[in-house]
This record gives structure tokens, sequence and C-alpha cells, in this order.
């Protein structure tokens, strides 16, 4: 499926979530604007213009995250930022 009608995601609140979170998660030793946020950005972009075809959404969020300059995670680190985003994302539709 190449997006969804009717699918709204509200990514500052996804982001406010996320940074309420953030010191007590995996992640707290990633700096939170420099390296989660883009990957919740990316993670969002994907998941509306492909929702419900996880190949599709992992190919446009993995093409994203290759343009992100000067980033010091790890491919697999923000892969399982996506992938929680998105399981986070489908309970909420």
């Amino acid at each position: 499926m190449n997006g969804a009608v009717g699918v709204v995601v509200n990514v500052e609140a996804v982001i406010r979530d996320w940074s309420a979170r953030h010191a007590s998660s995996p992640y707290a030793r990633l700096d939170f604007q420099r390296d989660v946020v883009p990957a919740l950005k990316a993670a969002c972009d994907a998941y509306l213009a492909c929702h419900g075809d996880r190949e599709c959404m992992q190919l446009r969020y993995d093409a994203r995250m290759s343009l992100s300059v000067g980033r010091r995670t790890s491919p697999q680190e923000t892969a399982r930022i996506a992938d929680e985003c998105w399981r986070e994302l489908q309970l909420t539709r």
C-alpha cells in the first residue's frame, strides 16, 4: 500500500512523548536532538508514506537515514528506534 488515506501522525506529539521517556529509555546515552529526533521524524515519514507495508517503510526509512550527515548512531540502533516508533503508532491508530 502506498500511503493510507486519512492516516494522521502528530510528529511533534511523538517527539514530546519520546522526550519525556528519554532519560529512562534504552536510548538515554544518545543525544536526543541529534540522534533520536531525526530517527523519529524519518520513521513517522515512512509510516505515513507506506502505512501497512513494512518493506516499503523500511526502504523509505533507510533511504532517508542514509542522508543523515554526521550521524554517530549505528544504523542498527536507529532501526530499533524506528521499529519501536512504528509499533507505538500501530497501537494508537
